[in-house]
């Protein structure tokens, strides 16, 4: 910690990673890989994959490599788990190689491909396709039904497995969409919630805040238990998603041609003697008085049963092949007394076939400042400002992320105003060693019985903290302390003696709380906010309650002694502030790009559709 408030730099959090495998799943399964590499190759024509990057801080889209569809073979296709052999993929390893190629600007931002759904005149001009009476894209529908939350990751779902240490930025605004595409990628604009009109419902846009003390304190929610956070997005149903193409150009739910496989079932007799979990095949059954098809292969699977094992709700596992829309079945099992009914849809290739999610997070650029402790009040023992203003040296990075303003000043002028606002994030609180047995608050903060130097979480809610000026911290400056130190400072006009200096603040603390004082470093003038809504902690008028550290009297002894009863001081000392680290998080800044950015959530928007 010392070497991070040193350099500003913390070293353990640089990427480490030289390594990285990538599993591309390929659009259609089959009984094998060589069947998914033949889709891959003859259905779908792709003749290579471009391997993109993006940094989080760039512009450009860069390729990493590009493989021909020739080169890959079926050896290089494995399958996707807990498919059943179905779904496969093809795995590229990524060793951390140099990239140099950029992806063209005219193919970055494309939202769909540039051919027409469909045209009535076609002709070429030179090297041109010219298209008359063309519909250039497909109506996407107004709205879906769905919900965004702001959920803790559980070790029951895989973003825990994929991401382990990955988490929801705080403090930030997020909106989610979906963007729907048919078999040959043409994309839809960004699809909303129909709940965003609808007051006290969740939709497509959230706030996430910081965490609370009240979360932490949470046995659920504990440091050692939380994994962090995600964003969670649940579809309520289905029923204004239209399975046929419409006369306003949304092209329905995709199926190919031919199949008669069966779509969506519905149960019109529950029968008796079924058991949930168990997959059960289905028969015509002549007495039921529908003509007998040629339909076969459809099993479903029982997921409830009431009384007497009656059906109550069913899924299809196998869609078979033959049937006819709106045929009845039995389930063989039981009483052989369920009946269902079938829907089969009509071939539909140009329809909605995927979707991926996309999120649009405005506040983008933000920066950790990794700093020497904050003093709280003035760095006098007897500031009573303590909750109001806080001081802190910026050396090194910390100078570009902090700045001065600059737009208007003299040749001679060396304090400087700025308007950087900062979020605590790791605080450095008073140094003391409260005995246990006192009353409270002193025997229930969680800083109780401190006798070193330390620093915690902090809890800024939504309240900021603002750097309003910024000058070198001794002379020439905002006269803050004396190089070199001499404890005890008297009161009056700033004076730097080997003996005999002087503070215009008041009596100097016993050590210096300013770190590398003797190179008049710069240091921040910062109004801290209106505080943190933490009962347990508003004690000693918000002195608890604030950033930083007090200047004080005493000096914390080296080596530090146990802080604990026993300890060979008495107990209710407040040790002089000394620099330790603290971390406070920049205002973000908020891009004027109205940009929604792709997830890696992505699927068969068909097979979401059936599983509603």
């Amino acid at each position: 910690m010392d070497n991070t408030f040193a350099s500003t730099i913390l070293e353990w959090f640089e990427n480490r990673i030289d390594s990285i495998a990538l599993k591309i799943p390929l659009p259609d399964g089959g009984a094998s890989a060589a069947t998914a590499l033949t889709s891959l190759q003859s259905d779908y024509k792709v003749k290579s994959i471009d391997i993109l990057v993006k940094e989080s801080d760039g512009l450009a889209t860069r390729i990493i490599k590009t493989i021909q569809a020739a080169d890959i073979v079926a050896g290089d296709i494995e399958p996707l788990p807990n498919t059943s052999g179905t779904q496969f993929y093809y795995k590229f390893d990524y060793k951390s190689t140099k990239v140099y190629k950029t992806l063209s600007s005219s193919q970055q931002n494309r939202v769909y491909d540039k051919v027409p759904i469909k045209a009535l005149a076609q002709e070429i001009s030179a090297n041109r396709v010219i298209y008359g009476n063309y519909v250039a894209k497909n109506t996407p529908p107004n709205n879906l039904d769905y919900s965004v939350i702001n959920g803790n990751k559980s070790l029951a779902y895989n973003n825990y497995t994929q991401y382990p240490n990955h988490s929801v930025k705080q403090n930030r605004n997020y909106q989610v969409g979906f963007v729907l595409a048919d078999r040959v990628g043409r994309a839809s604009s960004v699809v909303l919630s129909l709940n965003d009109d609808i007051p006290n419902t969740a939709g497509s846009t959230l706030y996430v805040p910081y965490k609370s003390w009240d979360d932490i304190q949470s046995t659920a929610l504990s440091t050692y238990k939380w994994l962090g956070n995600s964003l969670n997005l649940t579809i309520n149903n289905n029923t204004n998603i239209n399975i046929a193409a419409t006369s306003d150009g949304q092209p329905g739910l995709y199926k190919s041609y031919p199949d008669s496989g069966v779509d969506d079932i519905n149960i019109n007799a529950s029968g008796t003697g079924y058991a949930a979990g168990v997959t059960y095949p289905t028969t015509y059954n002549p007495g039921l008085g529908t003509p007998q098809a040629l339909g076969s292969g459809l099993t479903v699977k029982v997921i409830t049963v009431g009384g007497g094992g009656a059906v109550t709700s069913i899924e299809i596992v196998n869609p078979g092949t033959g049937y006819v829309n709106s045929e009845e079945l039995q389930l063989v099992g039981g009483a052989n007394n369920c009946i269902v009914e079938i829907s089969v849809w009509n071939p539909n290739p140009l329809g909605w076939q995927s979707y991926k999610l996309v999120v649009k997070q405005q506040e983008q650029e933000y920066y950790n400042a990794y700093l020497p402790g904050f003093i709280a009040g003035y760095p006098v023992t007897s500031s009573t400002d303590a909750g109001r203003v806080a001081f802190s040296t910026l050396i090194n990075d910390n100078i570009n992320k902090i700045p001065r303003d600059l737009n208007e000043v003299g040749p001679l002028q060396n304090e400087f105003p700025s308007s950087v606002r900062l979020f605590g994030r790791v605080n450095n609180p008073n140094i003391d060693n409260k005995g246990p047995g006192l009353p409270a608050p002193y025997s229930t903060y969680y800083n109780l019985n401190i006798g070193y130097l330390w620093n915690t979480q902090y809890f800024p809610q939504r309240i900021f903290d603002e750097v309003t000026t910024i000058g070198p911290v001794g002379l020439n400056g905002l006269e803050l302390a004396n190089s070199p130190f001499e404890a005890a400072a008297a009161q009056g006009p700033f004076l730097n003696e080997l003996a005999g200096s002087q503070l215009p603040w008041g009596i100097a603390g016993g050590a210096q709380s300013f770190y590398n004082v003797e190179e008049n470093p710069l240091a921040g003038i910062i109004r801290v906010g209106e505080g943190v809504s933490q009962p347990q902690l508003t004690v000693e008028g918000n002195i608890l309650n604030t950033l930083g550290a007090q200047v004080a009297t005493n000096v914390l002894p080296i080596p530090n002694p146990d802080p604990y009863p026993g300890a060979p001081y008495p107990t209710n000392n407040l040790f002089c502030m000394e620099p330790f680290l603290s971390v406070s998080e920049t205002e973000p800044v908020e891009s004027n790009l109205d940009i929604f950015y792709e997830s890696s959530t992505s699927n068969n928007f068909v097979d979401l559709y059936k599983s509603l």
